[in-house]
């Protein structure tokens, strides 16, 4: 890298934390009425989704599915922390299937995960049932 590029990613840098930071009132104000809420995992309240607040559907589920999904709290004296647990590979399976279809251009029909309720067997008596992770499909015919 030259030191040309080095004074650009200077001046970027500093324009972006310029930026933040001049954003960071309007954020505190914005922010003013908001109160630390203690909600049990399996007794969230419902959100009731409109017009108006539907752009934070998804952060909405994930914030719900991390607090259903806590697996345990642990305190030690005035220290309290939460554990949270992801099934690292179903999220590596659904990122690889989700990548295929994307890259072969094919539709959930045609590459479901998990077979997607279609009966796959190994051998033609039809005995040994499979459950493949990823399938890819032509009609009825995997």
């Amino acid at each position: 890298m030259t030191h040309e590029h080095d004074g650009q990613i200077q001046r970027l840098s500093e324009r972006v934390a310029a930026a933040r930071k001049a954003s960071l009132p309007g954020i505190e104000s914005a922010l003013a009425n908001v109160s630390l809420q203690h909600f049990h995992g399996n007794l969230l309240p419902e959100v009731r989704f409109t017009r108006l607040n539907e752009r934070y559907r998804s952060a909405i589920e994930l914030a719900k599915l991390i607090l259903r999904f806590s697996s345990f709290d642990i305190q030690h004296g005035n220290t309290r922390a939460g554990s949270f647990l992801v099934d690292m590979n179903q999220v590596f399976e659904d990122f690889v299937v989700l990548a295929l279809r994307e890259a072969l251009g094919l539709t959930k029909r045609l590459f479901p995960q998990n077979a997607d309720g279609r009966r796959v067997r190994l051998d033609e008596a039809e005995r040994v049932v499979l459950k493949p992770d990823i399938s890819w499909w032509q009609g009825r015919r995997c």
